[in-house]
C-alpha cells in the first residue's frame, strides 16, 4: 500500500507540513454519513470542498471538513481519471455497489496506522480483563460514509441482546461503530474502503461478540470509536466462533493448539466463551475496576 503524502502523514502524527502543532477545536467526528458530506443533486456540500490551508495559523483539525475533505477529493479524481463517471457505468447516488471491479487501487486510500502502545492481547484471560464490558448483538445496520480520515467507511449498528459482567453503568441497547470497508455511490463517484476488517466485510443479521474498549480519556458509550478487530468475535450459525485478526500488526488470533482456556486459548464456540467467562469473572480477573466505571 502506498505511503500517504507527507503533509497528511504530519497531519495524521500530530504535526503540520509546516511544523505547526495540530490542535482540537470545533467538532470532531469519527463517522460522516455520505449524505452529509454530498447534496441530493450530487454536489459535494462547500465546507467539504475547502482546501487545507496549513498557513492560515489555525490548528488542522482531525474529523474537521477540510480535513475528511481533501482525501475524498483525490479519491474522485482518482476516480474520474480511470473511469470518467459513476453514472456513464450505470450506477446512481445512492446505490449499493456489491463488485469492486470499478474500483481504484487501495494506494488511493489514507494508510490506517496501528497504535504503537496497544498490542492485542494474545491470550483469552488477558482479553477478558482489558475489556470494558463484553456485548453479544446482531448487526441491524449497515450506513456508508466516512470515517474521519476521509475513507470511505461503514457505520456497523448493532442491536445489543446480552452483555458480560456489566459495568455500573449499563451498556445501551444500541451501539455502533465503524469500520473502513464500504462500496457505495456518492458524487456521481463509486467509492470504495478496504476489501475487510480483520478478514470481516459487514452483513446485516450478523452476530457479534465485542470486547468494549473505552478511549484512555472518555468512558465507554454509544459509538464504540475505537473498536479494533481483534476485540470482535463473529458468532456463526452453529454457535462457533471466529476471532478477527489485526491484519496491520500481522497477527495471526484465530484459535490455535490446545491447552485450558484460562490460558492462552481462545475460545471455538459460544458456550465455551460464557463459560471461560464465568470462571474468570470467578476468579475476580474481571474485577478491576474499568475506564467506563470511574466515569
Amino acid at each position: 500500500m502506498r505511503v500517504c503524502s507527507a503533509a497528511l502523514l504530519m497531519t495524521l502524527l500530530g504535526v503540520s507540513a509546516h511544523g505547526q502543532a495540530v490542535t482540537y477545536s470545533g467538532d470532531m467526528r469519527a463517522w460522516i454519513p455520505a449524505s452529509d458530506v454530498f447534496r441530493t443533486n450530487g454536489q459535494m456540500r462547500v465546507e467539504y470542498a475547502v482546501p487545507i490551508n496549513y498557513d492560515s495559523g489555525k490548528p488542522v483539525v482531525y474529523g474537521s471538513p477540510e480535513f475528511i475533505g481533501a482525501p475524498i477529493r483525490r479519491w474522485m479524481e482518482a476516480f474520474a481519471a480511470r473511469y470518467g463517471s459513476a453514472k456513464e457505468l450505470g450506477f446512481a447516488d445512492g446505490d449499493r455497489v456489491t463488485t469492486r471491479r470499478h474500483c481504484p487501487a487501495e494506494d488511493a486510500l489514507v494508510h490506517v496506522y496501528a497504535n504503537p502502545d496497544w498490542i492485542p492481547p494474545s491470550r483469552f484471560d488477558e482479553w477478558v480483563a482489558a475489556s470494558e464490558g463484553i456485548i453479544e448483538g446482531y448487526v441491524t445496520g449497515v450506513d456508508p460514509g466516512f470515517g474521519g480520515n476521509g475513507n470511505p467507511s461503514s457505520r456497523i449498528t448493532v442491536s445489543v441482546v446480552g452483555s458480560l459482567y456489566p459495568p455500573e453503568k449499563p451498556f445501551p441497547s444500541t451501539v455502533e461503530f465503524a469500520i473502513p470497508v464500504a462500496e457505495f455511490v456518492a458524487g456521481n463517484v463509486i467509492f470504495c474502503g478496504f476489501k475487510s476488517w480483520g478478514g470481516y466485510r459487514p452483513e446485516e443479521g450478523d452476530r457479534l461478540l465485542i470486547g468494549a474498549f473505552a478511549p484512555p480519556e472518555g468512558d465507554a458509550r454509544s459509538f464504540l470509536d475505537l473498536v479494533v478487530p481483534s476485540q470482535v468475535f463473529v458468532v456463526r450459525e452453529d454457535e462457533s466462533l471466529e476471532r478477527l485478526h489485526s491484519a496491520t500488526l500481522a497477527v495471526n488470533q484465530h484459535r490455535s493448539g490446545k491447552g485450558s482456556l484460562e490460558g492462552g486459548v481462545f475460545p471455538g464456540s459460544l458456550t465455551e466463551f460464557y463459560l471461560s467467562v464465568d470462571r474468570l469473572w470467578a476468579s475476580g480477573a474481571t474485577l478491576s475496576p474499568s475506564l467506563h466505571d470511574r466515569n
